[in-house]
């Protein structure tokens, strides 16, 4: 008697989530270029400044620190993550209506918002879990220090 209940009641739930998510993608394809780029999220750091001495320059003048504090710390990286989903609507906005876009650019600027997400993520869980570590070159949480046997 409550297994045909059970069912029913998942179904109807699946559908009402498949006609939500359906509105949802319809609502995100009839915006505009404007309407995208205002959810992008303030960035006023003066990145741009520590960008082109860090990278561009071959005497490094700003330490780690210095970025961390530019960036206003978590905030800065939360904000980071916030941004990411918009940059992906920018680029299939771009795919959509865009005349001789360039595609591999287009998927750049996707897998670079996916990684930046991730990073971020990772960044936020070893400052809420100190004792764990990220190694890059394995991507594993790994525990710091190594244990040795």
């Amino acid at each position: 008697m409550i297994l045909p209940l059970i069912q029913v009641i998942l179904t109807a739930l699946l559908i009402a989530y498949a006609g939500f998510w359906r509105r949802q993608q319809m609502k995100r394809r009839a915006k505009s270029w404007n309407a995208i780029i205002s959810q992008l999220r303030c960035n006023d750091w003066g990145i741009e400044e520590i960008t082109e001495r860090y990278l561009y320059k071959s005497e490094v003048q700003v330490s780690t620190k210095d970025v961390w504090q530019r960036i206003s710390g978590c905030k800065g990286l939360w904000t980071m993550y916030k941004n990411c989903p918009v940059l992906v609507q920018l680029a299939d906005y771009a795919a959509e209506h865009g005349e001789n876009v360039d595609r591999e650019m287009l998927e750049g600027l996707r897998s670079d918002a996916i990684q930046i997400r991730l990073c971020v993520m990772l960044a936020l869980d070893s400052m809420c879990f100190p004792r764990r570590r990220w190694e890059p070159r394995s991507m594993l949480i790994v525990p710091w220090p190594p244990i040795v046997p």
